[in-house]
């Protein structure tokens, strides 16, 4: 296969990736949002148990140039101010262009939703602004689309947004 074919039907495989990414990503959004008001914790760790919850959205660096990483930090309390108690579910999904990194740092996703595993109301995700690969002559190449992509954190019923700016 020639290389003009060969990166065309690349191309297409990357398209049809971002639109299935997409819509599991709204998939994501809609499975983490729960209409329930309050939150307790049977082991006691977390303290906030109240109502009107708020998520604040920190990204370790913004804007990020196309192909490299960042930290995303979701922080969920309640109306008082207190952290949502472990267990509390979390979700934070890349809209547009970029991926989430979880663990072993060998698979993207475009949602990723857990339990909080402190009592800090946290959720910590690394954020990466395209996907960079290398061919077998060594060859690095990064795609991906510079511009705006959407952060939305989802718990406790709450949606919440942050942008982060892609550059070349």
């Amino acid at each position: 296969m020639n290389p003009q074919k060969r990166k065309g039907r690349i191309m297409v495989l990357l398209k049809s990736l971002v639109l299935v990414i997409t819509c599991l990503s709204f998939l994501g959004v809609l499975s983490c949002y729960n209409t329930g008001t309050s939150s307790t914790s049977s082991s006691g760790s977390g303290s906030g148990t109240g109502t009107n919850w708020t998520i604040t959205i920190q990204v370790g660096t913004n804007p990020l140039r196309l192909g490299n990483t960042t930290s995303v930090m979701a922080i969920v309390k309640d109306n008082t101010g207190a952290p949502a108690p472990s267990g509390t579910n979390i979700c934070i999904t890349a809209v547009n262009n970029g991926f989430l990194i979880k663990g072993d740092k060998t698979q993207l996703y475009a949602s990723i939703c857990e339990a909080t595993s402190n009592n800090l109301g946290q959720s910590i995700q690394t954020y990466s602004a395209g996907l960079t690969s290398t061919d077998l002559s060594g060859t690095t190449t990064t795609t991906g689309t510079t511009g705006d992509d959407r952060i939305e954190v989802s718990s406790q019923g709450v949606v919440a947004t942050k942008i982060i700016t892609v550059t070349n």
